[in-house]
């Protein structure tokens, strides 16, 4: 048996990664974070009283003199915010909390000794040994108190809807550039070691049976735990965050709500948008199978120029220029051509699906908070999907691995999940249209995935995804599912103005449909992999990801950007990159292995399904090796 087949089948069944919790089934991945303790998750506020209040702050004053007293460590923490770029006393309180926290972790015996006690396998005997533990167990303590003062700023920001400013990423969660020398994967010469070292490394994991009970004692131990919000509100705002009260205010102005500044939907103002022309003669071309030479499609430009041209977190009035092909799905050579553009591995835009289009009207806010309300987690339908919200500081939106990321090394989660209901997210997406929210306040997401088992049962026990989207959802092969039995379950992520999902790729030929709203993609080949910052070990807390935000190319001369991101964003300027503004009712094939970083427009609702994992490539685009081994 192949590598290939042997990871195929080694993946099957998988949950994939997560974004803050999300099942992210990409095709490669072991059996990671279940969501099975969120399947019953009530709302609840609880308050903290007045003597956790006391010793919060005595934390907190504790942790600013151990600050002084031992110094700063600037450049070096999670997501430290510029001096210069508003925040104002949040972002210097998190700078704070994350230099303490660079400089214990920082400690040559914390990171090994911490994680012994943890794991609590072995008994201290010898004197040398004593003495160590001693140390960690004082380092454990300092962990404790960051964390603490860390979760509560945190839920103190989303709370009070604060402007967080700048947060850079934690440089050790950046690769290693190539001038900085080896990874610790680097007697990795060929193709076939990769694939080996991801088949052990799945094998790995699944036969870790413990990894849950650990991550709780972690948890435990740091009085932390970083998947959900626990909410502690002040008394003074009893039970709503400051986002509800300004919007109830809002509303009971008489101000008119109406929607985003710049809608970006087709419908709305359709000549803003200039497609790829397609003739008839050309047409006849591509159903036979002259599609553009891979060389020529799509034409690329450096990602810098792009990013330039439409900053990331700006609204934009311009033209929008097509650089993939539209093909309408009622025209019968379209469908063929599309067809031909997927056989060859090159992106397309479909079009006029009758589908998605009665998807799009049938999907009103009220509809769909009803379809959430009535969601029976509980039924057998119920063990096939699952549903949550996500919340972040700001409005990047980073995945991690929740088996692999450890709190004592990596520090706190970049995303987190949230008891919101989807009628309040959908309340906080129509308030953030409305109010133009800005990039560093703190943003919602949900998320509704069902398991690729749904199209196995019977019709009673579908979602309201698998009714309304068969040809995404049910056991059938078409333009946009194939080899059904290999395919994942329909995601569906419904966005709010400004959420912005970090670049990753997906193995598998993906199938994005864009049911409500408009989104921006920023999308590199295979072969850019080495100048994107990927993630590129099996083991990695971010496998398959980057945590740069392209947002960032305008502070490339801000003092406190981390050298290191500095120098991966000047190898990213240069990357081989297309955008595509895709609008409800659209459809976009995306190859196997193609980096993707999504920028929500406006409130939006998006599914997407993937078929066969690709472990081949398109020569002049590249492939699976290349991702695999992501270097020059």
């Amino acid at each position: 048996m192949s590598s290939k087949t042997t990871l195929r089948r080694s993946m099957q069944g998988g949950r994939g990664d997560r974004v803050g919790g999300l099942a992210l089934r990409q095709g490669d991945d072991d059996d990671d974070d279940s969501a099975y303790k969120y399947t019953k998750r009530k709302s609840r506020w609880q308050r903290l009283s007045k003597t956790q209040t006391k010793l919060l702050l005595a934390i907190t004053v504790a942790g600013i003199i151990l600050l002084v007293t031992t110094g700063t460590a600037p450049g070096s923490g999670l997501f430290l915010s510029a001096t210069n770029n508003g925040g104002g006393e949040s972002y210097q309180h998190m700078r704070k909390l994350e230099s303490l926290f660079e400089q214990v972790r920082n400690k040559d015996d914390v990171i090994n000794s911490v994680t012994k006690i943890i794991k609590e396998t072995t008994t201290t005997t010898t004197t040398t040994k004593t003495t160590t533990t001693e140390r960690s167990v004082e380092s454990m303590k300092q962990l404790k108190d960051i964390f603490h003062q860390w979760i509560t700023r945190l839920d103190h920001d989303i709370i009070h809807n604060v402007h967080g400013g700048i947060r850079w990423p934690r440089s050790h969660l950046l690769p290693k550039l190539p001038e900085e020398g080896s990874d610790d994967d680097a007697h990795i010469t060929s193709y076939q070691e990769a694939l080996d070292l991801s088949i052990n490394a799945i094998k790995e994991s699944r036969e870790d049976h413990d990894w849950r009970e650990r991550k709780s004692k972690t948890y435990k131990d740091m009085l932390f735990d970083p998947l959900e919000r626990t909410k502690r509100m002040p008394e003074s705002l009893g039970e709503k965050m400051k986002w509800m009260e300004e919007w109830e205010q809002i509303k009971a102005s008489g101000t008119p709500i109406q929607g985003p500044k710049v809608d970006y939907r087709r419908s709305i103002k359709p000549d803003r948008y200039h497609d790829l022309e397609l003739t008839p003669e050309l047409l006849q071309e591509f159903v036979k199978g002259n599609v553009p030479k891979a060389t020529e499609y799509p034409k690329f430009q450096p990602l810098k120029t792009i990013m330039k041209e439409w900053p990331q977190d700006e609204d934009y009035e311009g033209p929008i220029h097509a650089s993939v092909y539209r093909f309408n799905y009622a025209v019968k050579d379209e469908v063929k051509a599309a067809l031909q553009f997927r056989k060859k591995r090159l992106p397309f835009l479909v079009y006029n699906v009758e589908e998605f289009d009665n998807a799009t009207a049938k999907w009103t806010d009220d509809y769909l908070i009803e379809a959430f309300d009535h969601f029976n987690h509980t039924s057998q339908s119920g063990q096939y999907v699952q549903d949550y919200g996500n919340e972040a500081p700001n409005n990047f939106f980073a995945y991690y691995r929740q088996r692999e990321w450890e709190l004592n090394r990596d520090g706190m989660t970049p995303t987190r999940l949230n008891d919101l209901d989807f009628a309040t997210f959908t309340e906080h997406a129509k308030y953030a249209d409305h109010v133009r929210l800005a990039a560093d306040q703190p943003h919602f997401y949900w998320s509704i995935t069902t398991s690729a088992m749904e199209q196995y049962s019977s019709p009673d026990e579908w979602s309201f995804v698998t009714k309304d989207l068969p040809m995404l959802g049910q056991w059938q092969e078409n333009l946009f599912k194939w080899n059904a039995h290999e395919s994942s379950g329909v995601e569906c992520r419904f966005g709010e103005r400004g959420v912005t999902t970090a670049t990753h790729y997906d193995e598998a030929y993906n199938m994005v449909a864009l049911i409500k709203g408009a989104r921006r993609l920023i999308l590199q080949p295979p072969n850019q992999c080495s100048k994107l910052g990927i993630q590129r070990h099996p083991q990695a807390p971010a496998k398959r990801q980057s945590l740069l935000n392209f947002q960032h190319f305008e502070y490339m001369d801000n003092p406190d950007m981390p050298e290191k991101e500095r120098q991966w964003l000047e190898r990213a300027a240069t990357a081989d990159t297309i955008q595509v503004v895709m609008s409800e009712g659209e459809v976009l094939f995306l190859p196997g292995n193609w980096f993707h970083y999504i920028i929500t427009l406006q409130q939006s609702a998006q599914c997407n399904v993937r078929s066969e994992a690709d472990y081949g490539g398109e020569p002049a685009h590249g492939g699976h090796e290349d991702v695999i081994l992501c270097r020059d």
